[in-house]
């Protein structure tokens, strides 16, 4: 019986014996194995017994020889769907090193899962069976329409799809002056439209030797021909790869393919972000909630409010506007409500009510359920004015205007601490009539023509959402600036991805939404701004709202879309 002859790693294993390139590989494989280090790993291969075991084996048994460690692999098994096509995007620092992490981690949670991969990795037969082959050196070679063809069938039998849409290790970019992926293939973007299926993006830290990129800025193909002495300098080495969340297809695809792509390569890079986190407050134990004042008692104090002061009536509700000296049951009420809504958003103060001294000079916008007897939600609002005219107002604890901040306008209502009670936030009508309440009130006080304060951008948010609403959205100027600013960077790629599209507020949702844990958007308040055509125009922490970011905006009252005026202020 003769013995089966031992597998070799060689660059003549992947040369195509059938053209005269693969030919002339062929004979000068033993010269260039030992140049490109593929002799190493051939070493490598033999030593370790990797040969002929399963694609997910083989991996794991790699990663141990390599004394690899790998952190931040446990949250796949929470975020990856368990069923159903789903597209794995991730970024490519190392060249092949990723491949052998994301075969170990997924194979264990997905048996179906296929990694569209560089032909050169058809040196390991043991990948073969987890590995669509193309080859990102050539775009016109048909085994890329066949590597393509084969994965949209994947995808389409309900499979997981794993794409490097970079198609090659990253490197130096001068246009982001750092080490970065080379633009992604679009064709992510068209196997996610054509399949519809979740994407979830990943990314992946850590760097090659110095040596790789020196050499690959003499000549690009360098770094393909040193992946192999890469991949065995990869020994003790630590990665660290960072989950996102899937995406359905979904809610991108009102954009073009290449719109998609750049928008998936910006979640990818921006997960795992050396963020600076800040340090809110977060009472550890919270007093107990004041007492609910009597429902009776706040409808009388209610009906006694002069007629234009109860300005307005619908779905069984009513909106008005008052001092706390005229409602003190209703603005007792108020601040306990307050309290426990903005607990569930983690802010809160922690004490028995919401509640400083701005609350007895300011006037006080509600809705109130008159069937239920029931707080739906509220405002506070004043006239905005440079400190050197009075008192300042709250949010000059948080900014610091310029007096001609003030002068744009002939006078400027602050609203703020805005809030709708939890039992009304699936309301339609909640919103809607407490914005028509401010309406009535800018009625009443016609001497307003601006609208200024913050959004609120709560713990809930993930920080670099937070570092995107607001860098996509602020204009910045010079007539204010925070107290407490958020310093946070965004990752090179989101730079310029802002520079070579325009961020509506749609594609920022979006953005947000696919970042999320838990899908969530934009704010639906910094939504409402915006379509009342807010300018935004910086961000402080709030030290006295449990350290939350405060999205500074502005509504011009002159120049409010007439869709707006119609419903608001006539």
């Amino acid at each position: 019986m003769v013995a089966s002859r031992q597998h070799r790693i060689s660059i003549g294993t992947v040369a195509d014996p059938n053209t005269r390139l693969g030919k002339r590989l062929r004979k000068l494989a033993p010269l260039l194995d030992r140049v490109l280090g593929i002799h190493k790993l051939d070493d490598f291969y033999q030593k370790h017994g990797l040969s002929g075991l399963s694609a997910a084996d083989f991996a794991d048994q790699s990663l141990k020889a390599l004394d690899v460690e790998v952190i931040g692999g446990d949250s796949l098994s929470q975020r990856l769907p368990k069923t159903g096509p789903v597209i794995i995007v991730s970024n490519h620092p190392h060249g092949g090193i990723e491949g052998l992490v994301l075969i170990k981690l997924l194979t264990a949670l997905r048996p179906d899962t296929r990694i569209l991969a560089n032909f050169a990795l058809k040196v390991f037969p043991e990948l073969e069976s987890h590995f669509l082959f193309v080859n990102p050196l050539v775009p016109s070679d048909p085994a890329n329409r066949t590597g393509l063809r084969k994965s949209l069938r994947h995808l389409q039998d309900d499979g997981l799809l794993v794409v490097f849409p970079a198609g090659r290790t990253s490197f130096y970019q001068d246009d982001l002056d750092c080490i970065a992926d080379s633009d992604w293939s679009r064709s992510v973007a068209t196997l996610a439209r054509k399949s519809g299926a979740s994407v979830m993006p990943i990314r992946f830290t850590g760097l090659n030797s110095p040596l790789f990129y020196r050499l690959g800025s003499v000549w690009y193909r360098f770094r393909l021909l040193m992946l192999a002495r890469e991949l065995i300098k990869m020994r003790s080495r630590r990665i660290e790869v960072a989950v996102g969340a899937a995406a359905p297809t979904k809610k991108l695809l009102r954009y073009d393919d290449t719109e998609i792509t750049e928008m998936l390569r910006v979640l990818s890079a921006s997960l795992n972000m050396p963020v600076e986190q800040l340090e809110r407050h977060q009472a550890l134990e919270h007093a107990p909630l004041a007492a609910g004042r009597c429902g009776k008692t706040i409808q009388k104090e209610i009906e006694g409010l002069p007629r234009h002061q109860q300005s307005v009536r619908a779905h069984g509700m009513v909106v008005g506007f008052a001092r706390r000296a005229e409602i003190p049951e209703l603005t007792r009420q108020i601040m306990r409500d307050r309290e426990r809504t903005f607990r569930l958003l983690d802010e809160g103060s922690g004490e028995s009510e919401d509640t400083d001294h701005f609350d007895d000079s300011y006037d006080h916008i509600f809705c109130w359920d008159e069937h239920n007897k029931a707080l739906v939600g509220a405002y506070r609002v004043c006239r905005g004015r440079p400190a050197a005219e009075g008192e300042p107002t709250y949010l000059h604890s948080v900014f610091q205007f310029e007096n001609a901040f003030f002068e744009n306008y002939n006078a400027a209502l602050e609203l703020g601490r805005s809030f709708i009670t939890p039992e009304y936030q699936r309301s339609r009508h909640a919103l809607d009539l407490l914005w028509r309440g401010i309406g009535s009130y800018l009625k009443a006080h016609p001497e307003f023509d601006a609208l200024y304060g913050t959004v609120s951008l709560t713990q809930q948010y993930d920080s670099v959402s937070v570092q995107m609403m607001c860098d996509a959205l602020i204009e910045p100027s010079s007539q204010v600036r925070p107290k407490f600013p958020l310093a946070n960077r965004l990752p090179a790629e989101w730079y310029r991805f802002r520079r070579n599209q325009v961020i509506d507020l749609a594609k920022l949702n979006a953005l947000v939404s696919a970042r999320e844990t838990d899908g969530k958007g934009v704010p639906v308040l910094l939504r409402h701004y915006a379509g009342l055509g807010a300018r935004f125009h910086a961000v402080g922490i709030d030290k006295q709202f449990a350290d939350t970011p405060g999205l500074l905006l502005s509504v011009d009252l002159n120049q409010l879309p007439a869709s707006k005026r119609k419903r608001y202020l006539t």
